[in-house]
């Protein structure tokens, strides 16, 4: 660290840090990251679970594999830019 600007009784009041930030990803998480049974895809614009389903498996009606996965309580709710998990079929 390296102080900057200081009051004028030599307190230092500002200072300039480098910092590393590390991710931690609970055991759930990270399994999830590394399973070759799991891919994921980030939801675009206008997607529902059904289109996804549709791109994906070739089946609209697959969809509450998808939202079980992600533990999706309102499957119409679905955030652009979400990241979802999509298990493989069996």
């Amino acid at each position: 660290q390296t102080f900057t600007l200081f009051k004028s009784d030599g307190k230092p009041i500002r200072a300039k840090v480098n910092i590393t930030f590390s991710e931690y990803l609970n055991p759930e998480d990270d399994k999830r990251r590394t399973d070759p049974e799991l891919t994921t895809r980030i939801v675009k614009r206008g997607e529902t679970l059904s289109s996804i389903a549709a791109d994906v498996y070739g089946n609209p009606k697959l969809w509450r594999l998808i939202a079980q996965e992600n533990q999706l309580d309102n499957p119409r709710e679905l955030d652009t830019g979400k990241t979802l998990t999509i298990p493989k079929l069996r």
